[in-house]
């Protein structure tokens, strides 16, 4: 890997030490430091483009002080986004049903996707072969999937078995994100493209092909990408029906990589829940069916949750959000996620003398020295939920953690303040704006190097 690119700034360390001012001087040393934000600024018109792609408003507000004389210093959304678990995936996500009573926790037991697993399984020839036999309390406290499997008429308890095999699937081979098939043999992409030209995003399904296969392939595709790689075929459409029967045959060749020899705590539904929650109504009341038998079907409000926060786990909105125009001319849109700051990748990133993580080296996944582990800019942070929660109501969703674990949740409102970073003293926004320093003063503002060239005020 090749070293990343490093500029020598000149840094006097002083550093604030209480909100009245007082200072500590160190001597000045020559620091060194890579060619990315913070350390590079972040041009105006990039955090400018950036606002208006979060805010999907082209006349988003973007001035401090229209900010503050529209009220919009506090701000919260129109709905209250809903609270809910974020369904473990070490649980079986909602194929995980109610118990009777609070039991003694055994971690060794609870918080083990095997021994969970073995449980689930166990519910498959224990309780479903006589569900219609169940009593009233019993029925009650079936998982949500076993509650819409039995609405859908489904004895065989479709929806409840393949999050069962999946939480079996990705436990113990740990390779695919998403609540997507782990079947190996795969040969589905070509569905996604011929979708994707029937839209008008592509012109052909060849065209279609390689972002349909980063979506949806499996070892029908890659045999097809040999194949063509090879010679033995003009292109992967064409490949497609003999590599198909090749990973038939194959299959047993070939298994998942292994990530992790463990399935993490706060893997689950989370992305799902967080959408669904500033979405979908939230759920109040139980709805009762009534069943053949004359028991009563209740699904109760977190029943209802852990089902739409399933269904948005699953659904395109998940995508990125991407937009063109189809074969006649109209706008269209598919997926739905608009996305600012990255993943940290590095277990280790470094911290410079303020405390900041940062990125000492290019990624291990894209190769490129990007702004991950700094965290979003502080601008676009700003305007974005000052236009998306103050002025539009909306809710937007917020992952809380840096590094590998996803932490994501609903965010429903914020309160600002404002302070002089002069004397560290809080008060109203006329108050505490201050000018730029001037060559002379500077020597008092510990990021003048790092600051952006049109830097009026601070």
């Amino acid at each position: 890997m090749k070293s990343p690119v490093m500029k020598k700034l000149s840094l006097l360390g002083l550093v604030a030490l209480s909100s009245l001012g007082s200072t500590t001087a160190f001597a000045d040393e020559e620091m060194a430091y890579p060619e990315v934000y913070p350390f590079v600024p972040f041009e105006t018109s990039h955090v400018m483009e950036r606002v208006k792609n979060m805010s999907e408003d082209k006349n988003f507000i973007s001035n401090v002080y229209d900010v503050h004389s529209k009220g919009l210093s506090v701000g919260r959304t129109s709905e209250q986004p809903w609270m809910s678990t974020y369904w473990p995936l070490n649980k079986g996500l909602i194929a995980d049903p109610y118990y009777e009573s609070l039991q003694i926790l055994r971690p060794t037991h609870e918080l083990s996707w095997t021994s969970n697993y073995k449980k689930l399984t166990k519910r498959t020839y224990k309780v479903h072969p006589r569900i219609m036999k169940l009593d009233q309390d019993d029925l009650n406290m079936l998982a949500p999937s076993e509650k819409y499997d039995l609405l859908l008429g489904d004895t065989s308890f479709d929806l409840t078995n393949r999050l069962r095999k999946y939480m079996h699937a990705w436990g113990s081979e740990k390779e695919h994100g998403f609540l997507a098939s782990l079947d190996k043999v795969g040969g589905r992409a070509i569905e996604l493209a011929e979708q994707m030209v029937k839209d008008g995003r592509y012109e052909t399904v060849e065209d279609a092909m390689p972002y349909a296969i980063s979506l949806r392939g499996g070892l029908t595709e890659y045999l097809a990408e040999e194949m063509v790689k090879n010679g033995e075929a003009d292109s992967i459409v064409k490949a497609l029906p003999e590599a198909f029967d090749r990973a038939l045959n194959q299959q047993k060749e070939y298994v998942l990589k292994k990530k992790n020899s463990y399935m993490a705590l706060w893997e689950g539904i989370c992305h799902g829940w967080a959408t669904a929650a500033g979405i979908v109504p939230r759920p109040k009341h139980m709805v009762t069916f009534d069943l053949e038998n004359g028991k009563k079907l209740n699904f109760y409000p977190e029943d209802i949750k852990g089902l739409a926060s399933l269904y948005w786990a699953n659904s395109l909105i998940q995508d990125g959000k991407f937009e063109w125009k189809d074969n006649q001319g109209n706008d269209r849109i598919s997926g739905g996620i608009l996305m600012e700051g990255l993943r940290c990748n590095d277990k280790t990133p470094e911290r410079d003398e303020w405390g900041r993580l940062y990125d000492a080296a290019p990624d291990y996944y894209s190769k490129k020295l990007e702004p991950r582990c700094v965290g979003v800019h502080p601008a676009i942070w700003y305007l974005g939920i000052v236009n998306i929660i103050g002025n539009q109501g909306r809710s937007l969703i917020v992952e809380r953690k840096v590094k590998a674990a996803v932490d994501n949740h609903p965010m429903s409102g914020y309160d600002l303040e404002y302070f002089n970073p002069v004397t560290g003293e809080y008060g109203e926004l006329s108050e505490v704006v201050v000018p730029v320093m001037t060559d002379e003063q500077k020597t008092q503002d510990q990021f003048k190097n790092f600051r952006n060239k049109d830097t009026k005020y601070i």
